[in-house]
């Protein structure tokens, strides 16, 4: 297993034809840790197109998590009723986000 230190990615780890490390991402009003995929040959030789991209994803995640919060949200409004005749009643507070309405306004004023 190869190992690389890349300056944007962070530490990566080659496995199974893919660099594999982790990244931080703040989503809910919590911060995350995740897997990161970045495609790549064994040499680490990664395309400009994967960097820009992340590049522009880190310096605006702010605004890019708060239009996919927007957006979970909207599909949970429309799935909601569904939700609680699949679970019941017993099942409301696995279907209910809690906080969610006031975490939704605050971020999405800066989308």
């Amino acid at each position: 297993m190869s190992t690389v230190h890349d300056n944007l990615f962070g530490k990566l780890v080659y496995k199974k034809h893919f660099w594999r490390g982790h990244t931080v991402i703040r989503m809910f009003g919590l911060e995350k840790e995740i897997l990161l995929t970045v495609d790549g040959q064994e040499d680490a030789e990664f395309s400009k197109t994967q960097k820009e991209a992340f590049s522009y994803f880190l310096s605006d995640m702010d605004r890019i998590m708060a239009h996919v919060e927007k957006e979970i949200h909207h599909y949970y409004i429309k799935t909601v009723v569904e939700s609680r005749e699949i679970y019941g009643e017993a099942g409301e507070e696995s279907v209910t986000p809690v906080s969610f309405d006031q975490r939704l306004n605050k971020n999405s004023e800066s989308y």
